[in-house]
Formats: structure tokens, C-alpha cells, sequence
């Protein structure tokens, strides 16, 4: 791989940062100081840099090795942002083997971050459920996913998971272009492969969202 040079863009602050990447996620919050739990919540993220949310509010995501490249998310002055990917990314964002036949497959951090909030929360780790394994990506990437499906032996079904949206199940153009595509890679080896819809995860205690950031749910229409 080219060697690849993070740019070195001061952080926000981190109550700043917690609170924008709150409301990024759809885990909005009252009040003008992000609660404990958050702080907690997002803790590993930052420290293990797998998250950097900067100065001016740009979030970018990082691959758990191999930083090659990364997934960054930029605002712009509707509230709204638009995704770009640096670099070449050639490693998941989650690669969580489990213990069972089947993988869960996200494409993007974001989903999978709003759809399992607590994923990385230290008080949630050790006693969730780990018998189907976890693959996420930072893009959609053929190629992370066979190098991923090329070390489990047992593997048998694999779920992409989407989200229901304000739409509900609807899966755009390019999702379904890659899903077919994976489908008939994965068809020789008797791994079935099929969709899976989930809602973005409730949170108690999210009392308030932000609806011009909500409104940019939509994986490829940021």
C-alpha cells in the first residue's frame, strides 16, 4: 500500500466533539453540556482515533488498522453533509468474528453506529451478543469483504444490514448494484446472502435531534 498522511487538522474541543457527533448519529440530547453517558459511550472511539471530529466540524472515521485512507463527513451551510473518502481504504471500521455461521454486514460506520449506539460502550461490550459476527465498513469495498469471508471457514449466511429510514425500506440504486454484485461473488461458495432491515435505535434518554442533521440520514443523499 502508498504510505498515506492523515491530515493533522486540530480536533474540536471534546464537549464540542461529543455533542456534534451526537447529533450526527441521531443520539441528540437537551441542554447545552452532552451528558455522562455519552462521554462514556464515545471514550473508545476517540481514544483508539477511530473517530476525529475537527475544529470546523468535519467527522472523520478511521479504518481499526492500516489507516490507508479514511471516510470523512464535511458540513455544509444547510446543515447538511457531504461524504468523501481520502486516501484508499482497505480495512473494515468492525471486524468482530463472533462465534456462530453468520455475519452482519453494515457499509458505513454511521448506520452502524446509529443502529447499535452502545457498540463501543465499555458498559455494553461484555455482555452483548456475539454470536453473529460484525463486519463494517468505511465504503463499500468487494474487496474488504472477500479478504473478511476468505478467514471464515464456517460461514454460511451473510445479512447486509440497511436502515429503515424516514422512507422506510427503501434501498437506493447503489446499494442494490453492490448487493447483487455480492450476491453472485459469494453464490460459488454456498454463502447465502440476503437483506436485512433495521430501525435506528431508540435512546432513552435523546430528548432532543436536530432536524436539519436528521435529515441526512440517507447513505448516499447527504
Amino acid at each position: 500500500y502508498q504510505s498515506f498522511q492523515i491530515p493533522q487538522d486540530s480536533s474540536a474541543p471534546r464537549g464540542a466533539a461529543i455533542q456534534n457527533l451526537a447529533h450526527f448519529l441521531g443520539h441528540g440530547f437537551s441542554g447545552s453540556q452532552p451528558p455522562a453517558f455519552l462521554e462514556n459511550r464515545y471514550s473508545k472511539l476517540f481514544r483508539d482515533q477511530r473517530v476525529q471530529v475537527t475544529s470546523d466540524f468535519k467527522i472523520r472515521f478511521f479504518p481499526e488498522k492500516n489507516t490507508t485512507g479514511f471516510l470523512e463527513y464535511i458540513p455544509d451551510n444547510q446543515g447538511q453533509y457531504q461524504k468523501k473518502v481520502h486516501g484508499a481504504i482497505h480495512t473494515p471500521f468492525v471486524n468482530q468474528k463472533g462465534n456462530g455461521e453468520s455475519l452482519a454486514l453494515f457499509l458505513e460506520a454511521r448506520s452502524f453506529l446509529k443502529v447499535q449506539p452502545t457498540a463501543f460502550d465499555p458498559d455494553f461490550g461484555k455482555s452483548s451478543d456475539k454470536a453473529e459476527g460484525k463486519l463494517v465498513l468505511l465504503e463499500p469495498n468487494l474487496a474488504v469483504i472477500h479478504q473478511v469471508v476468505a478467514t471464515r471457514k464456517n460461514l454460511k449466511s451473510l445479512r447486509l444490514i440497511q436502515p429503515v429510514t424516514e422512507k422506510g425500506e427503501v434501498l437506493e440504486p447503489e446499494i442494490a448494484g453492490f448487493f447483487h454484485g455480492l450476491q453472485a461473488s459469494l453464490d460459488p461458495f454456498s454463502i447465502d446472502t440476503s437483506l436485512a432491515w433495521e430501525s435506528f435505535s431508540a435512546e432513552p434518554l435523546s430528548l432532543s435531534r436536530s432536524p436539519s442533521l436528521d435529515d441526512s440520514a440517507s447513505f448516499f443523499n447527504l
